[in-house]
């Protein structure tokens, strides 16, 4: 019975510090600008971009976007994404033009299977790379007014 108990309590025990030790990495950034700059370093940092990393990426935008402008963008098609984006557009750096350009290629890869060509996934980096240092910019200015 008393060894029952034990392995009771330590399995008790190992369940509860499970979820903490998640709970830290799941905070490891500050703000979701953080996150999506981040995000776009792990991405661009791979040779060729696989059809899941478009997909993936463009999700992670439509996320911030859902929170910073305060729409359904998880949930819009990209038209309408884009329509909603032209009354309050977000960025400075990037223009609508570029991030249409990212949502465009980026459904293509996923409704259509679509394999970028080099042009495309070289036109495709440089705009996620301007959207980047966007928001790059938007930490520091934010740092700066605290």
């Amino acid at each position: 019975v008393l060894l029952f108990a034990i392995m009771f309590l330590t399995v008790k025990f190992l369940r509860k510090r499970k979820p903490l030790i998640a709970e830290e990495k799941k905070f490891v950034h500050k703000t979701i600008e953080e996150y999506l700059i981040d995000r776009i370093d792990e991405t661009l940092k791979k040779g060729v971009l696989s059809l899941q990393d478009y997909s993936e990426l463009t999700e992670d935008i439509r996320m911030y976007l859902e929170k910073k402008c305060q729409i359904d963008a998880l949930f819009m098609t990209t038209s309408e994404l884009l329509e909603s984006l032209r009354e309050n557009f977000p960025f400075k750096v990037i223009s609508i033009y570029e991030a249409s350009d990212i949502f465009v290629l980026s459904d293509l890869v996923k409704f259509a299977k679509h394999f970028p060509s080099e042009e495309e996934e070289k036109r495709f980096r440089g705009n996620i790379l301007m959207l980047q240092k966007d928001l790059k910019e938007k930490l520091l200015r934010k740092e700066k007014a605290a």
